[in-house]
């Protein structure tokens, strides 16, 4: 019985480091993920299941239980087989330092969401609802509330609104919100995220996305 419990607490912590781990690493992308965020949130509950498992395995190697909880001389067959014990000081530094990892990274990935939860991600998820398609489009009108993105006074890009003209029979005068590598002008040339259904919902240029 002890063993089974022991295993289940190894397993459960392994197996819910994991989940965790990549529903962070898939949420640190959450930007260019289409709603519902479906994998994030099956890693996350695959994490929090084990999380619930361990625990009930832990409360039932609890003093009193009737389970004992010493730690035996031997690690056991596969801790022989394998040359080195679960229980030494060194595997259970390991096992904390990985702890403190994931902590980390999930708090770098809470924040990285929070950041990129804006409203160019509603308009995203709005286009993408009504069938949205990635076109080639030009530039017709002069690019309003132009606003650099600086990063240690360097240049990443430029925010603006802009009106564009899409090509392929599309609207001649869709109203876009834009992130460019360069500064737009009339005439330059975008990929934009609409919808052929639904032109009034605008569009979306982003040039550091995968539209």
């Amino acid at each position: 019985m002890r063993f089974a419990l022991v295993w289940t607490v190894r397993l459960g912590g392994l197996v819910g480091w994991v989940a965790a781990a990549v529903a962070c690493w898939w949420l640190l992308g959450v930007a260019s993920t289409p709603r519902p965020w479906t994998g994030p949130l099956v890693w996350g509950a695959v994490a929090a299941g084990c999380a619930v498992l361990r625990a009930g395995a832990l409360w039932g190697l609890r003093p009193g239980s009737g389970v004992v909880l010493e730690k035996s001389g031997s690690g056991g067959a596969l801790d022989e087989a394998l040359g080195f014990s679960f229980d030494s000081a060194g595997w259970i530094r390991a096992r904390s330092g990985a702890v403190w990892l994931l902590v980390t990274f999930a708090c770098g990935a809470l924040f990285v969401g929070l950041m990129t939860g804006t409203a160019g991600n509603e308009r995203v998820a709005e286009l993408r609802d009504a069938g949205a398609e990635v076109s080639a489009a030009r530039v017709v009108e002069p690019p309003r509330a132009v606003r650099a993105d600086l990063s240690e006074d360097v240049v990443r890009g430029y925010t603006s609104r802009l009106v564009v003209a899409v090509q392929d029979d599309g609207p001649a005068g869709l109203a876009t919100r834009a992130y460019t590598h360069d500064e737009p002008r009339v005439g330059t040339e975008v990929e934009v995220l609409w919808a052929r259904s639904a032109p009034e919902l605008g569009g979306y240029v982003h040039e550091r996305e995968d539209l």
